[in-house]
């Protein structure tokens, strides 16, 4: 079941102090209604009565899926375990890293996917991913493929130089034999594009026998996907 502690919280734009509800596990089977507050970024806001404002708190939790085998940690904390330096050859965390993270879940972990997520739309990510019965990682593959035909798409349109930063580009759903991805325009604005669902089932025929084996914490993100390409490029 989903767990969680109450906190005296400082609201920082007016200094009032309040005791709210901090959830510390959310049981997405047990609970569903909690995975919905997680989708509209409304499970861990700050509501302050005396100004008014509303402010989304950074606090780590766990998101807990047993039906699906899924642990996600949400831990704005660890952002430096995304660095190309904290992954093993083939992208996966590095061994010390993981052992550091919690294990003790009162259930045996047993092919369990472990993700640690620093992102709070990237944790709405992963849930969607596995919702549709995805692979996170090889989503991820794909992701940088998409990315680099967008920035190369708007590059033709408007014939400037292409944008050095890569898109943070988001999985929706899977719709039509199409994957539904978002991504931030320049001006601010969120747009969508579709993928044919047979280029991820390429990718996933190249490079599954490559994919580390579940069971420990690990990091899925761009940087991940970047190591497992070259890693499995060199093992060819």
């Amino acid at each position: 079941m989903s767990h969680f502690h109450r906190e005296l919280v400082e609201c920082p734009y007016c200094f009032n102090e309040e005791e709210i509800v901090i959830w510390d596990s959310v049981d997405a089977g047990l609970e569903p209604d909690l995975k919905e507050k997680i989708f509209q970024k409304d499970l861990q806001n700050f509501y302050c009565q005396n100004c008014n404002r509303v402010y989304l708190l950074e606090k780590p939790f766990f998101y807990i899926d047993r039906g699906k085998k899924l642990i996600f940690y949400y831990s704005p904390g660890h952002g430096d375990f995304n660095k190309e330096e904290s992954r093993q050859a083939n992208g996966s965390l590095r061994e010390d890293l993981a052992s550091e993270l919690p294990t003790d879940f009162a259930f045996p972990l047993e092919g369990f996917r472990l993700r640690l997520v620093s992102s709070y739309n990237h944790l709405i990510e992963k849930i969607h991913i596995f919702d549709e019965g995805s692979n996170d990682r090889i989503i991820e593959v794909v992701k940088v493929a998409l990315d680099q035909r967008i920035r190369h798409d708007q590059k033709i349109r408007s014939q400037e130089s292409e944008p050095d930063l890569p898109l943070d580009l988001l999985f929706l759903s899977q719709a039509q034999n199409q994957l539904i991805f978002q991504f931030l325009k320049e001006d601010g604005q969120w747009d969508q594009v579709a993928l044919e669902e047979q280029v991820y089932k390429q990718a996933l025929a190249l490079l599954e026998s490559f994919l580390p084996e579940e069971g420990a914490w690990d990091i899925v993100d761009r940087t991940y996907a970047g190591l497992l390409s070259h890693y499995a490029s060199e093992s060819l």
